[in-house]
């Protein structure tokens, strides 16, 4: 009986200590204009291991994922309309639970547009390409849709010349819809070219990114290729 009662005290002992190395990582999502986002998906990937665990956010923006064995984890947060979010290295320990606060910023646009010519001649290198506290539910975004795209001309020294390339530009789409801030992304191709491209997108229009129902600027890519037919 004693040897019985004495092998109980030790399991208890080795559970508890297995119990104490658990820990809580916990946080809130919310979206830029600082609403929660709900049902937002929530992947922890245990470092140089092969846990993974899975959670969705609450209404109130909140996840909550435990017991979680004590090391470092990877976090991603992942909503339609939004950049996935990834942090790493976050520490989780029974001593200190993990919180973290996390804004989802939205999603990047991209573009692609194919300008064509026909022409002769060796083209040139392409190039590369107190009161109760009230919680604000948000998270919804409609997503930019082009309305009207004006096609590039293709510069006729170019043309003639045989010169390819991309031009690859950056730009933040207004509240009302306009490209605004267009910079040049790449530098490896004709002056010409780039000057083509931006005169064309610069009278493209948007349908703008509602978040909330709020219209807000979000950062979009236009890759405008340039090339000849043979």
């Amino acid at each position: 009986m004693k040897t019985a009662s004495r092998l109980s005290v030790a399991l208890l002992a080795v559970c508890g200590l297995a119990q104490a190395a658990d820990g809580t990582l916990s946080g809130v999502v919310r979206d830029a204009s600082g609403a929660t986002v709900p049902r937002a998906r929530i992947t922890v990937t245990q470092t140089g291991g092969s846990l993974k665990e899975f959670a969705l956010t609450k209404e109130t923006g909140d996840f909550f994922l435990s017991p979680l064995p004590e090391g470092r984890y990877a976090v991603t947060v992942a909503k339609e309309g939004f950049a996935l979010n990834r942090q790493e290295g976050i520490q989780v320990s029974a001593a200190s639970p993990a919180r973290l606060e996390i804004v989802l910023n939205l999603g990047q646009v991209t573009e692609t547009m194919d300008v064509v010519a026909s022409g002769v001649g060796s083209a040139a290198s392409p190039a590369a390409g107190g009161t109760p506290a009230r919680i604000r539910v948000g998270g919804h975004v409609q997503a930019t849709k082009l309305t009207a795209q004006v096609r590039p001309a293709y510069p006729p020294a170019c043309k003639a010349e045989g010169v390819e390339g991309t031009v690859l530009l950056r730009a933040a789409i207004s509240k009302d819809g306009t490209p605004l801030n267009l910079e040049v992304v790449n530098r490896l191709v004709d002056a010409r070219l780039v000057e083509a491209a931006i005169d064309g997108v610069r009278q493209w229009r948007y349908q703008p990114t509602l978040l909330n129902g709020a219209p807000v600027e979000v950062v979009t890519e236009i890759q405008v290729n340039f090339r000849l037919e043979r």
